[in-house]
């Protein structure tokens, strides 16, 4: 796999954007004063359960031979847990619930001409600039051609959850409506807010939200290993340690957004490792969506902001 760099600086997979995500960046707390004003939640809302993956599943009864079963399971009410309620503000029925699943079928199929029909004809931006500072990635260097390629398994990871609001971000035309997914920096910082406006997460606390249920924390980064916890849709710490001690090529396989691991400390101080796809750093990507010329577009990816 070619881990080179284009001309933009942007990795070309997902395992060195993803490095940038869990590897290299301090999570700063949102200043209390910068937080986007949120409605009340609109009649159609939901609050969100995510069923469990094929990947990687929760251990049952019926679990398949390759899952190993717990030693010992963390309660959900064992304190001191710190659960996480996610909040879809998307209206069911609404036109972007419908431009949404059709989004999610393309992913599921990869089908790349639709998605390409959703993207920007010049690129799509990347990372935290305001439009036009940077120039936006041509749709040829996404690879939308390759079903395993870095962006594919972005858009999988970004769009997995059915978890969006409406953001004040800027978009290609004034005062438009920008939607954002997902949306977990903004929901833990309503539920989790800091002491103080522009306190900063202690780097040695950062936050990882897991969202699922029954979610398997194990021992080491592969299927089949031991199993330490389980977790429902909550929060827990980032293990910068070990992490750290992870040699680069290491990292860049821990670090694909769906099939790697995130390494965890779990309330009760057991380290352990959480499948990315059920993973979700403050920092990581999201999606910035806009109406332009009666058809929904992607814009916009937010990278560490």
């Amino acid at each position: 796999m070619n881990w080179g760099m284009n001309r933009f600086g942007w990795p070309m997979s997902a395992g060195l954007i993803c490095l940038a995500m869990l590897g290299n960046l301090k999570a700063i707390a949102l200043p209390l004063t910068e937080t986007p004003s949120i409605p009340s939640i609109p009649k159609g809302a939901r609050t969100i359960t995510q069923p469990p993956s094929p990947y990687e599943k929760p251990p049952s009864i019926n679990s398949a031979p390759l899952i190993s079963q717990p030693s010992r399971q963390l309660s959900r009410t064992e304190p001191p847990h710190r659960p996480i309620e996610l909040i879809d503000r998307v209206v069911a029925g609404s036109d972007f619930a419908q431009f949404r699943d059709r989004l999610q079928r393309a992913i599921r199929n990869r089908d790349a001409n639709f998605v390409q029909s959703v993207l920007p004809p010049e690129g799509i931006q990347l990372g935290i600039a305001s439009p036009g500072i940077v120039s936006p990635l041509p749709l040829a260097e996404l690879h939308l051609e390759q079903t395993d390629s870095w962006f594919w398994k972005l858009l999988e990871k970004m769009m997995r959850l059915d978890s969006c609001e409406l953001e004040d971000h800027p978009g290609s035309i004034p005062d438009a409506a920008i939607w954002a997914c997902p949306n977990i920096a903004n929901t833990f910082y309503r539920q989790n807010p800091p002491p103080l406006p522009m306190m900063e997460v202690d780097e040695g606390a950062n936050p990882v939200v897991v969202i699922g249920q029954g979610v398997n924390v194990r021992i080491q980064p592969r299927i089949g290993a031991s199993i330490v916890g389980v977790l429902y849709n909550e929060v827990v710490t980032f293990d910068q340690t070990a992490w750290n001690q992870q040699g680069q090529q290491r990292q860049r396989t821990l670090s694909d957004p769906m099939t790697g691991w995130t390494p965890v400390i779990l309330p009760n101080q057991a380290h352990g490792y959480v499948y990315n796809r059920y993973a979700y750093k403050l920092r990581d990507p999201r999606a910035l969506f806009e109406h332009v010329n009666g058809e929904w577009r992607l814009f916009h990816i937010v990278m560490g902001e």
